[in-house]
């Protein structure tokens, strides 16, 4: 065990820095239609090439080339298509963890209502507050057969236990969605969101972090996900480049 606070060290460093450009909200919005851009560059890339040709095994290949920008071509053409599908996935779930408002009713559209457990708000008290332990066994009680993931302890503004459970038929480890909020100051069950109990569009959101971090899929799904990061940074790099050549900028 250890004592640290989120944004004070590395790894949450650099969380922060993914998700919100180190800049809160505003960032986050940035990086949510940053995200729509990359779908459109991804879609409209791959339809470019899917134009293109009528036979798709033999444009699958490396072509004896005498050009840099041919050769350029053919290297960029390739990564895209390695990565597309895999690029579309991220992306896609990253702005819609971006920006959940904007992207929340097209599923709702789509699918139905989505779900949203409470937030309870009690008045803090002198009363002597019911221990941790007491108070996860109260919630423990509901889902016996699903993982403890978070505790969120009372506060001087709210005197609440709330918990994340992950259930059996949860994919999301570090971020399930089902909460259970004890009373601090009597014990009394608050609330209960059990995700597995809600609507489909909920379900469906709770897919979202698991699919975008990769975790779903366990080190496989990891390291395809991980090359795909390296896939797009050379897909940039490479366009770039070739845009430079082509208009012989260098």
């Amino acid at each position: 065990m250890r004592k640290e606070f989120w944004g004070r060290y590395l790894v949450t460093w650099m969380y922060n820095l993914h998700f919100s450009l180190l800049t809160g909200t505003t960032g986050t919005l940035i990086v949510g239609y940053i995200g729509v851009a990359s779908i459109v560059l991804l879609i409209s890339g791959f339809f470019a090439w899917l134009s293109k040709y009528s036979k798709w095994v033999k444009s699958l290949k490396f072509k004896s080339r005498s050009t840099k920008i041919g050769l350029l071509y053919d290297w960029h053409k390739l990564i895209g298509l390695t990565f597309c599908i895999p690029l579309l996935a991220l992306t896609v779930t990253g702005v819609m963890l971006a920006i959940p408002k904007q992207t929340d009713p097209i599923l709702t559209a789509l699918v139905n209502n989505i779900s949203s457990p409470l937030r309870t708000q009690i008045q803090p008290c002198k009363q002597f507050n019911i221990p941790l332990s007491q108070a996860i066994l109260i919630a423990q009680k509901k889902v016996p057969d699903a993982r403890l993931a978070w505790i969120e302890t009372p506060s001087n503004l709210n005197a609440i236990y709330r918990f994340r459970f992950q259930t059996v038929n949860d994919p999301s480890y570090c971020f399930p969605h089902s909460y259970i909020e004890v009373n601090a100051l009597t014990g009394k069950l608050e609330s209960m969101f059990n995700i597995d109990k809600q609507s489909t569009a909920s379900k469906i959101k709770n897919w979202i972090h698991p699919l975008h971090d990769g975790s779903i899929g366990g080190n496989i799904l990891k390291v395809i996900w991980v090359l795909s990061g390296f896939g797009s940074a050379a897909l940039f790099f490479i366009g770039v480049y070739r845009w430079l050549v082509r208009t012989k900028k260098i």
